[in-house]
This record gives structure tokens, C-alpha cells and sequence, in this order.
């Protein structure tokens, strides 16, 4: 199995902040009749602890046959939307027929969404 499209980037969301990482990548699972690639989409944030170890904050894997029950996570940008001196993770929730934007807030393990959009269709 290959990546493809990989991209990762790399945050200091907060002053002292553990570093956060942001990695999206395509798979190929299948190919169409047309000859094609069906893709799977993969969006994985990640913070490295004081350690060393990674620590998963947020996954997400989904494919065109299953957005509707699992939308893909398109990464935007980061965004200090509340003027705290912490930036929060903007994603572009993709479905089968609506998408909306939601920002991440990475205060504990796990990242909480702070804010959601109206869905877009």
C-alpha cells in the first residue's frame, strides 16, 4: 500500500505548547470501471510529548462510499480565532452532498471541537 498526496505540517498551536503535527494523505483501495483510483482519505493530528512518544489527538479515515457516515477531514489552516493566544485546528468536513468547517481546540490528549459551521450544501 502507497500514500499518495502526503502532506505534514508542523505547529506550535500555544506559547510553550507541545509541537503538533497534521498529516493527510490519500490511499488507493480499488480502481473504478473507468480505470480510475477510489481513494481513501486519511487526516491524522498528532503532538509529540516531552518524551519523545507521539500521541494521537484526532483520526480520521474514510473513503467516497462511506463519507456520508464518515466525512473527510480536509486541513486548512491554524487560526486564533478567539484571540487567546492559542490556535485552534481548521478542517473542512466533507459528506456525500454537504460540507462544514470545524475548528479543533488541542487543550487536553484529545482534540475537542470548539466550533462547528452550519452544514454547507
Amino acid at each position: 500500500m502507497s500514500f499518495i498526496n502526503e502532506q505534514v505540517e508542523g505547529f506550535q498551536l500555544s506559547y510553550g505548547g507541545l509541537p503538533t503535527f497534521v498529516y493527510t494523505a490519500d490511499v488507493p483501495v480499488a480502481m473504478a470501471k473507468d480505470g480510475t483510483a477510489l481513494l481513501a482519505h486519511v487526516a491524522l493530528v498528532t503532538q509529540r510529548l516531552p518524551e519523545g512518544n507521539m500521541q494521537v489527538a484526532l483520526s480520521s479515515v474514510t473513503d467516497s462510499a462511506h463519507k456520508a457516515r464518515t466525512p473527510w477531514m480536509r486541513f486548512i489552516d491554524v487560526v486564533d480565532a478567539d484571540g487567546s493566544h492559542r490556535a485552534s485546528l481548521l478542517f473542512e468536513r466533507r459528506a456525500n452532498t454537504s460540507r462544514d468547517f470545524v475548528l479543533y481546540r488541542l487543550v487536553t490528549a484529545k482534540a475537542q471541537p470548539s466550533f462547528t459551521t452550519a452544514p454547507l450544501e
